[in-house]
């Protein structure tokens, strides 16, 4: 199998940190933070609870890192890891916890403008709302794909599933959030107040003041 630059990087990067020079440890934990707050964070909502998971992955990540084959990239395995310390800790807890989106960044374009940045973050939410009703095995593979932009073949490595599997699921998943989106478009235009009904009752309320 052909390795590309990068993978050919990270695998001397484990290799020598397997020869006993862990400080360079620090570049992968670095490297897979985001992915890995990602994951936990589509199976566990509790902050606090999303960091020791993944600190607990990273750590038993480190201490097998002498039985990882190299045959496919350390993130996907590490995912692996990861899933089933939160799986264990939603079993242990006797809870679904559910995703957060919050962290979603800003350009300071919109910072300054605070009616875009309320738009943006309603949109949020109802983005976030939608992708927490998706069960558990569509969630995570939405949030692999569509949130982190991992490659199919990634997500199959690191979800140990056939790559026509994860398109399965994840057609499942974008077709039941277009669902719930749009039953809640469709509710919340139930009883709507216009915008010509909106601008004639300011009109009438204003006029009365006088």
């Amino acid at each position: 199998m052909k390795r590309n630059r990068i993978d050919l990087e990270e695998q001397r990067i484990l290799e020598r940190i397997i020869a006993g020079e862990k400080e360079l440890y620090e570049l992968l934990v670095r490297r897979n933070n985001q992915t890995l707050y990602r994951v936990v964070k589509g199976y566990v909502s509790d902050e606090r609870d999303v960091e020791e998971i993944m600190q607990i992955s990273f750590v038993k990540a480190f201490e097998k890192l002498s039985t990882f084959n190299m045959k496919s990239k350390f993130s996907t395995w590490l995912i692996r890891i990861a899933i089933n310390e939160s799986l264990q800790f939603n079993k242990k807890n006797s809870k679904y916890r559910s995703i957060n989106y919050s962290d979603i960044g800003y350009s300071d374009n919109t910072l300054s403008n605070p009616e875009k940045l309320f738009i943006m973050n309603e949109s949020t939410q109802i983005f976030e709302n939608a992708i927490s009703q998706l069960e558990p095995i569509y969630k995570i593979v939405f949030i692999l794909k569509e949130i982190d932009k991992m490659s199919i073949k990634d997500i199959s490595d690191s979800l140990e599933i056939s790559e026509s599997n994860v398109k399965v699921r994840l057609h499942r998943a974008k077709a039941r959030i277009k669902e719930i989106l749009y039953i809640k478009q469709t509710a919340e235009n139930i009883l709507e107040f216009g915008n010509n009904r909106c601008d004639k009752m300011v009109l009438n309320v204003m006029r009365s003041l006088v």
